[in-house]
């Protein structure tokens, strides 16, 4: 299964990949900062990130605060 349509069904909002630095982030993206559950998060990645040995993997919590510095 492609790792797109595994966090699809996952309900994982967004998946970032970088190959060249190997990195990938996992992300919970909420109106309510409240809401987010980062523990939840990594369970619902488990799987895909056993996809992506050797990257550095980083979960966060997004919403309308914070949001901005991650696209920075």
């Amino acid at each position: 299964m492609h790792s797109e349509s595994l966090a699809h069904r996952n309900g994982i909002d967004l998946v970032a990949v970088n190959d060249l630095r190997k990195e990938v982030v996992f992300a919970d993206i909420k109106i309510e900062p409240s809401r987010i559950n980062r523990k939840a998060l990594k369970e619902k990645t488990t799987k895909l990130a056993e996809e992506y040995k050797g990257y550095k993997k980083e979960w966060l919590g997004l919403h309308t605060e914070n949001i901005r510095e991650f696209l920075k």
